[in-house]
Formats: structure tokens, C-alpha cells, sequence
């Protein structure tokens, strides 16, 4: 199948079928300080100590939406100010079916830049395939594949692991390849190649992305502008051929998809970029209507601010919807609630930088959220218990129910999914203090205070509530060894 030279950053929904042509492209540094928030001073430069939490995320999905906006950039008049701001699309796209052919980056089956099927001028995104019926003085037979329109020389790669069937030359497909899919066993016919790969040997089993040839004019194509006819036997070869143009337009599709991704992040770390820099910089944009400079910002602060500066509204509105936990990205809870900081974008960038995508990111800084706001409400439940402030009709408490844990947690300004995670895990956390509370389903002073301990250490409320699975289990055990031991008397 035909492949294509990488897309440069900016995405383009029609090209024509000349070669893609490369762009310098500048990577991002990995494994440093982000050099664009700084100061144009050098002597007021800001530094923190590199606290990526990066090596917590759990790569999520890649459900981003919206393609329209995409390849916009940022366009703020002041991006060339700070060249180091600048990310590279291609380095933050995520894995996928691309391949290294001499040097340079194709992916599988259709190109997704050239956009050309059946004439090499014509970018109609049609099928040319007829069947069997006659389609010209060329295919009075009819047209068994899809003509793929491109370079001279272009590389072909293998779509899938594939066993080389055949391959020679003669005939109207003038140099052509049979493959065949190793798991499926569809079948893959290549014509009118340029020359075939030097290394391609009959009965070999060679996998994704191995070149077989390079795309020509051969055959009955002689004279007509270079080009791949592609065709897909799903029972084989001899077996009746199909139309592949849809086959090449989920590749196609799925090609435009990661490359949209990676222009994603990269417009994304280049507006956390420049948001940290014009803040370090005491941009006018950071003034509120007061005249101080905002330090801590709301999601509307984002939007408002990153406008006034040009940055791209998409990668503005992915910052602001995660407003609520990104504040907790350089690990503390900022003193305004559901704000972000400039340190936060800086920790934020460099776990960009590092390679995980903005959602991984978020990911990591829900959980460190979570972690922080379920320790403050443990701490405070245990410290208003060991106060006596916490009474039912009049009676301090020394035990906690989950009615009396939704009953307290505003006053405490316990967030309500907090709480609800703590009441959740009620029935273990009892025990965390080594042994059952007379009230089952409770848990007393100790047991916050042990609950908390864990937390500091790092671990999540879901990983110690397992941990306590077995404690109770223990608990349970010895409670009803004393029962035997006691001839049935009940042992509280």
C-alpha cells in the first residue's frame, strides 16, 4: 500500500499529490526546566524544583472532539518573541501505525495529504473501483482496485504482518506484489510499482510497515501519471476482489486522527507556555480591574486572559475545563479554589514535555486532588472528633456513620464526591485502626488518624481501603475465635 511522507505540523484537508514537504521542525527538550517561563531578564527568572507527576498518569483515552479548530496554532503576535515556546506536533503524536522508510516517517495504505484516488488532479475522494463492469479502454474488464495517485518513487509498505505470496513482473500490472495477511488471510495486490524492494523474498512473513516497492507507472500505467493500484482479496488470492476505498479511508481517517492529536498537545503546551511566560513577564493581560496582578486563575481568567494574548480557543477551553483539579498539578491546593497557577502550568508543561498528553496529565492531577482533599477531610473529621465538636442531640460523638459524615461535610467545606468516596469505603475503614469499632460500618478518631497517616504517605483512599479488606478479614477471624472460646457468650 502506498504511504506518505509525515504531515507537517499544521494540518491540511487538501494537497496535491507532489511530495509533502518536510518542515524544520523544532523538539521539544526533554528532561529540563521549561526555558520559556522565565523573564526576559535572566536575573528574575523563576525556578522550581522539577516535581513532574508525569510518572503517575494512566494514559487515557484520546476522545478529543473536534477536528474543525485544529492546526490553528497559536496565533498570538507576540509567539515569535519566545521561540522556545514553539512544540513539536510530531514528536507529541501519539504511537500509532507509522513506519521508518528510509529515514523518513509513512504510514500504511492511503496518504492522508494527498488526497487523491482516482486522477492524479482531481481530489474527489471517490472510489474508482467498477467491479467487473468496463470502466475504460483500460479496464475493459472492469476495475478490480483503487489508483492511488502520488510521487514517483513513493514508497509502499506492507499494511499489516503480512506473507509475501508473489511478486514479479509482466502483464498490464507491470511490477506488482502479492501479500497476505498473516492473521486474516485477505489478500493485498499491488501494480504498476516503480521497482520492488531489493530484500523481498516469496514466502517471507514480514511485518507491518516493511517495504515491498515504490510507486510507478509500469504495466498498462505506462505513460499515465505514477500511481498504486491497490486491491483487497478478503478470501485470498484467486478469491473475488472488493472495494477497498473504504479499508483506506479508515486509514486515512485514523492517520488525520493521531496527527490531529499531536497538533492538539502541541497547541495546548504552547498556550500553557506562553501564559506562564506573559505572567513571569507581568503582562497587562494578568492586571485585574483592580490593578493587581493575577497570580491564581479561574477558568474564566484563562479564557479572558489567553484571548487578550492570541492563543488558540481550543487549547484555552481544554485548560479551563480542567480548571477544578490542574490547581492541584505541582501537588498542594491552592488557597483560591478551582484556580490554576503559574507553577501548576509550569509543572503542567513540563509533564507535556516529558511526553505524557495534556488528558494523561489531568489524569495524574485528579488523582493527586483526590489524594489531598480525602486527607484534609479525614484530618478535619479526626481533629473536630478529638474536639468533641461533632454532636448528635447534644452528645459528642466518638464514632462516625456515613449519615453523620454527609450530615458535617459542609460544615467543614468537605467537597460533596470527597465524602461520598469516604462513605463508600465505610464497611473497611473501621478497622484501620486494627480491629472492629462496636458500631460496624464506622469509624472513630484513631481510625481517621491512622486513615490519614497512609494518605500522607502517598497512597490512594481506593488502595487502602483493599489493604483493610484483609484486616477486617483477620479481625473478623479472631472475633469469632473469642465467641468459641467464650461457649457462645457474646464478645463485643
Amino acid at each position: 500500500m502506498r504511504v506518505l511522507r509525515r504531515a507537517p505540523a499544521a494540518i491540511t484537508t487538501s494537497e496535491t499529490n507532489a511530495p509533502t514537504q518536510n518542515r524544520a521542525r523544532r523538539r521539544i527538550g526533554r528532561g529540563r526546566l521549561l526555558s520559556p517561563f522565565k523573564a526576559s531578564d535572566r536575573a528574575r527568572r523563576h525556578r522550581v524544583g522539577r516535581r513532574s507527576i508525569a510518572a503517575r498518569a494512566a494514559v487515557s483515552g484520546l476522545a478529543f472532539g473536534v477536528l474543525a479548530p485544529l492546526g490553528a496554532g497559536v496565533a498570538a503576535a507576540d509567539t515569535g518573541a519566545h521561540p522556545t515556546c514553539a512544540a513539536d506536533a510530531a514528536a507529541l503524536t501519539p504511537p500509532g501505525n507509522t513506519f521508518i522508510v528510509d529515514g523518513d516517517h509513512y504510514n500504511i495504505g492511503y496518504d492522508a495529504h494527498w488526497n487523491v484516488f482516482d486522477q492524479a488532479a482531481d481530489p474527489s475522494h471517490e472510489s474508482d473501483y467498477t467491479g467487473s463492469r468496463p470502466s475504460d479502454a483500460r479496464h475493459t474488464s472492469g476495475h478490480h482496485g483503487i489508483d492511488i495517485f502520488g510521487p514517483e518513487g513513493a514508497p509502499l509498505v506492507a499494511p499489516v504482518d503480512s506473507v509475501v505470496i508473489d511478486f514479479g513482473s509482466g502483464g498490464k500490472g507491470g511490477n506488482w506484489v502479492w501479500l497476505q495477511d498473516a492473521e486474516t488471510g485477505a489478500a493485498f495486490y499491488y501494480a504498476h510499482l516503480e521497482f520492488h524492494a531489493p530484500d523481498l523474498a516469496v514466502g517471507a512473513t514480514i511485518p507491518a510497515g516493511t517495504h515491498v516497492g515504490g510507486l510507478g507507472d509500469t504495466g498498462n500505467a505506462a505513460g499515465t501519471a505514477p500511481h498504486l493500484h491497490f486491491e483487497i482479496h478478503p478470501g485470498g488470492r484467486g478469491a473475488p476482489a472488493t472495494n477497498p476505498f473504504d479499508q483506506l479511508m479508515g486509514w486515512r481517517n485514523a492517520e488525520l486522527m493521531r496527527e490531529a492529536v499531536g497538533q492538539i498537545e502541541a497547541d495546548t503546551f504552547e498556550t500553557i507556555c506562553h501564559l506562564g511566560t506573559a505572567s513571569l513577564e507581568e503582562h497587562p493581560a494578568f492586571l485585574d480591574e483592580d490593578g493587581d496582578r493575577r497570580f491564581f486563575l479561574t477558568a474564566s481568567d484563562v479564557v479572558e486572559i489567553g484571548s487578550e494574548l492570541g492563543l488558540p480557543a481550543h487549547a484555552l477551553d481544554r485548560i479551563a475545563d480542567a480548571i477544578d483539579v490542574l490547581g492541584y498539578a505541582n501537588g498542594a491546593r491552592n488557597p483560591r479554589a478551582n484556580t490554576v497557577s503559574v507553577i501548576d502550568l509550569r509543572t503542567i508543561a513540563e509533564s507535556i514535555d516529558g511526553g505524557e498528553s495534556f488528558d494523561a496529565t489531568v489524569t495524574a492531577a485528579r488523582g493527586e486532588r483526590d489524594r489531598l482533599e480525602t486527607r484534609r477531610a479525614i484530618q478535619m473529621l479526626a481533629s473536630a472528633m478529638e474536639d468533641r465538636e461533632i454532636e448528635h442531640d447534644g452528645e459528642a460523638l466518638s464514632l462516625l456513620t456515613a449519615e453523620d459524615i454527609r450530615r458535617v461535610a459542609p460544615d467543614y467545606d468537605i467537597p460533596e464526591d470527597i465524602a461520598e468516596g469516604v462513605v463508600a469505603h465505610l464497611d473497611v475503614l473501621g478497622y484501620a485502626n486494627g480491629f472492629r469499632n462496636h458500631e460496624v460500618a464506622s469509624v472513630s478518631a484513631y481510625d481517621l488518624r491512622a486513615i490519614a497517616t497512609d494518605l500522607y504517605a502517598g497512597q490512594s483512599l481506593d488502595a487502602i481501603a483493599v489493604a483493610l479488606v484483609d484486616v477486617k478479614a483477620e479481625s473478623e477471624a479472631r472475633l469469632a475465635e473469642a465467641r468459641d472460646a467464650m461457649n457462645g457468650v457474646p464478645v463485643a
